[in-house]
């Protein structure tokens, strides 16, 4: 009976405090917070907070409920950033700062918080957490984030090498690994961290392609370190770098080379917000006119979000170039804006966002009369006063300019293109647009009420000034878009869900493709009797082909001498979208991604066809096949196909060593030699990844057996471990040991390496300090993988023991 009751003593406490643990272990806990939690002197200009959790985490359904903010922090709510990440967004659209010295609190799960809140996968609840920080009090007070100290080459630098071997970076802190970064022009490379993690070396994997990398409209090199303030460039006390544009000039920049070669001058007018501009704009000026000719407008389309101007800037004149390319036979004159796109609003689209009521004027004075209290508010105005601007000064050249300009754009741009037009179409000589759904010049359909940008019902409210629809229907326009286009900024999410379905049901959704959406929109414009005319382009994805090129020169030169307030004659172009192809492919389904370990475990290519062939191939582009960079013959008889490892690794080689996306389709050649395609497909090739997890089973020098080393391989077979007495391998009188291993199939074995060393080598290695007991021996593994395709590991270090 003691003993019994002796054991209930001691396990009663037990199991208690077992309970305790496990509950302890389920719960979600906070472990980093940016900027951290507690900190003073934070940024006045911070756009989000960012909260890393010990699991997978579920944002809270009802933020209002279980998120707590004061006054200082307005959040938009929260953002599910990664699985364990949750962010914060602040309202900052029209650049507010917070004050100085303000403190910003913020309580996760308050106090009574339901079970929908803050919690973990499994349900667990986040405790209550309470997080803040301190802005800085004065605005010159030194940062605690880190900063970009210097570069090498300089930032902004011009006639940089073309054959650069590496570029450097250094910070003011130590830096986590972790990194987050675009680059622009510099093609294939690999990067270091140095052993106190301030500077950063990216060196190019060859030099044999001159810089910038590929691109021919491209004169400058660019990085944008971490765009949009990412989570993942941050010093180790978790402060994030706020994003930064490094960038510089290579030497013969093509600003010269273009003028000579199109006969031009290429000025960059800045910014004047006393005119009614607040970004600066490129004006391409052609040296002789023997007649009148006409402005064409380019709206810009940076292709990326930026915080940073000069990155908006740098793609604008890019565009000026090919612009200026484009528009050489019609001796036009290009303007080209550099407005921004953030990462809260895509300003380039010309959205919703950027248009706000004017209704105190009247629409017709001149544009740089209207209130612009902000420089993103109202581009479609201040790209009216960089029109105004630009016709005077063409003018005061003696060149004779029509009062009305030609504008054209593609992808975002094109949207741009197509809001401009209807919000002011008496600016408007001549349009030209990429679009699957251009705004519909009625206020409703079939009573479904079309607001801004699906139409123009709201538009009045929006502009603070009605649609002039009779200008409008005058205006000539080229809409078209590709029939292998997928690439859309159609939404109309803004819809109430009855009116969201009705709209998709008028329609024919869903399964409906882009240049269906056309269709529809053709009928509308022809409702009204529009100048607009449609084509869709049988074959073509999102890109230009010298066909749709072509069509648009002979669209303008048709209207380049016109009257301008007439409408000019236009040739028949009924829509005539490619017939359904008699070729189907079913394997591998569209976007499937392929890594190194794909030219051990290859492919099938499979598809279905209804019809008999004579010759039969697959073909691959890495144009989007403006070319075909490989064929692939089959038998036509056959409907499925595995390529041998030779002609696999061509097809895995074809985006280059860092991988990217090829398209490919399947051509047919009937016995009548007619030629049928599939639709195209796109392939994603993975980059090539360094070995991870490397690690020594131990360290002793007299322990036996020598010790084993291991490593995640991934998907690589051939390794080279380097071992040296100095983190820095590059540098003049290092002892370093290089020890090379290979594997058949890195897909055996789990993808793990493992190898015991012997003796001999082990020996080797420690000479490298001398064989002596507590000095440090830094290593690191190159890689290569069977594509022959190169990648370096971080340098990790042991202490040699006894």
């Amino acid at each position: 009976m003691r003993t019994n009751t002796m054991m209930r003593i001691l396990f009663f406490p037990f199991l208690l405090l077992l309970t305790v643990l496990n509950a302890e272990a389920q719960i979600p806990q906070v472990v980093l917070t940016s900027p951290p939690n507690g900190a003073v002197g934070v940024r006045p200009d911070i756009d989000r907070i960012y909260i890393v959790f010990d699991k997978a985490m579920i944002c809270a359904s009802s933020p209002i409920e279980c998120l707590v903010t004061n006054s200082n922090w307005m959040s938009r709510g929260h953002e599910q950033w990664e699985s364990k990440v949750i962010s914060f967004p602040r309202d900052l659209y029209w650049g507010k700062e917070l004050p100085l010295g303000a403190v910003v609190n913020i309580t996760l799960n308050p106090p009574g918080s339901g079970t929908s809140c803050y919690r973990d996968t499994e349900g667990n609840l986040l405790p209550t957490y309470n997080y803040s920080f301190t802005v800085r009090q004065n605005a010159d007070d030194p940062p605690i984030e880190p900063r970009v100290v210097s570069t090498n080459p300089p930032s902004g630098s011009t006639g940089v090498s073309p054959y650069l071997s590496s570029v450097s970076i250094e910070f003011s802190k130590p830096m986590s690994p972790s990194l987050s970064y675009n680059s622009f022009g510099f093609g294939p490379h690999s990067y270091q961290w140095s052993a106190d993690r301030k500077t950063l070396t990216l060196t190019r994997t060859s030099t044999t392609v001159p810089l910038p990398y590929g691109l021919q409209y491209e004169e400058q090199v660019l990085f944008l370190l971490n765009p949009g303030n990412d989570l993942k460039l941050h010093d180790t006390d978790g402060n994030i770098l706020e994003e930064y544009a490094y960038h510089f000039m290579i030497d013969g920049g093509k600003e010269e080379y273009y003028e000579n070669l199109f006969n031009v001058d290429i000025i960059q007018v800045p910014a004047d917000p006393e005119k009614g501009f607040y970004w600066p704009y490129y004006l391409s000026i052609p040296k002789s006119f023997s007649e009148q000719t006409v402005l064409l407008v380019a709206p810009n389309n940076s292709g990326y979000p930026s915080l940073r101007p000069i990155f908006h800037n740098i793609k604008a004149k890019e565009l000026l170039y090919w612009q200026t390319d484009f528009a050489t036979e019609l001796n036009l004159p290009v303007l080209v804006p550099t407005f921004t796109r953030h990462y809260d609003v895509y300003d380039q689209l010309l959205p919703r966002d950027v248009l706000n009521p004017a209704p105190q004027f009247e629409y017709n004075p001149p544009p740089h009369k209207q209130p612009m209290d902000d420089s993103r508010k109202r581009i479609d105005y201040q790209l009216l006063a960089m029109i105004e601007d630009a016709k005077e000064r063409l003018r005061t050249l003696g060149i004779q300019i029509a009062d009305k300009v030609f504008i054209m754009g593609f992808s975002a741009s094109g949207c741009f293109t197509d809001r401009f037009t209807i919000i002011n179409p008496e600016y408007i000589k001549a349009a030209a647009f990429q679009m699957d759904w251009p705004t519909a010049p009625l206020a409703t359909w079939q009573d479904l009420n079309l607001p801004f940008h699906l139409g123009v019902y709201d538009l009045e409210p929006l502009t603070g000034h009605p649609f002039d629809l009779e200008t409008y229907r005058n205006v000539p326009q080229y809409i078209y878009v590709g029939d292998q286009d997928t690439n859309t900024a159609f939404m109309f999410e803004f819809l109430s869900p009855t009116d969201k379905e009705k709209f998709r049901q008028l329609l024919g959704e869903p399964n409906v493709y882009n240049w269906e959406r056309l269709v529809v929109a053709k009928s509308l414009f022809e409702s009204i009797g529009t100048a607009a005319e449609f084509k869709i382009y049988p074959g073509v994805g999102h890109y230009y082909t010298e066909e749709i090129l072509s069509d648009i020169k002979d669209f303008f030169r048709r209207n380049k001498l016109t009257d301008s307030g007439s409408t000019p004659p236009l040739p028949p172009n009924p829509i005539s979208p490619a017939s359904q192809s008699p070729i189907t492919i079913m394997e591998p389904s569209d976007g499937s991604s392929f890594n190194g370990c794909s030219y051990y475990a290859r492919p099938t290519f499979q598809w279905d066809t209804t019809e008999q062939y004579k010759n039969l191939e697959i073909q691959f582009s890495k144009d989007q096949f403006t070319s075909v960079s490989l064929k692939v013959k089959v038998k036509p008889s056959n409907t499925a196909i595995m390529m041998n490892s030779t002609t696999w690794k061509k097809v895995l080689l074809l985006p280059g060593n860092e991988g990217g996306t090829i398209h490919w389709r399947i051509m047919g050649i009937k016995p009548d030699k007619t030629i049928t395609y599939s639709e195209i497909h796109s392939l994603v090739v993975a980059p090539p990844e360094a070995v991870v997890n490397a690690q020594m089973s131990h360290t002793s020098k007299s322990m036996i057996p020598p010790p084993t080393l291991s490593w995640t391989i991934n998907c690589n077979n051939k390794f080279k471990a380097w071992f040296g007495n100095d983190p820095d391998f590059s540098k003049a009188g290092i002892k370093k040991k290089a020890l090379t291993f290979t594997v058949k199939n890195p897909l055996d074995s789990e993808g793990l390496f493992t190898k015991t060393l012997t003796s001999g080598q082990w020996t080797a290695i420690r000479k490298v300090v001398g064989d002596i007991p507590g000095m440090p021996i830094y290593w690191y593994l190159e890689s290569w993988d069977a594509l022959k395709r190169y990648a370096r590991s971080e340098v990790i270090s042991f202490t040699l023991t006894e």
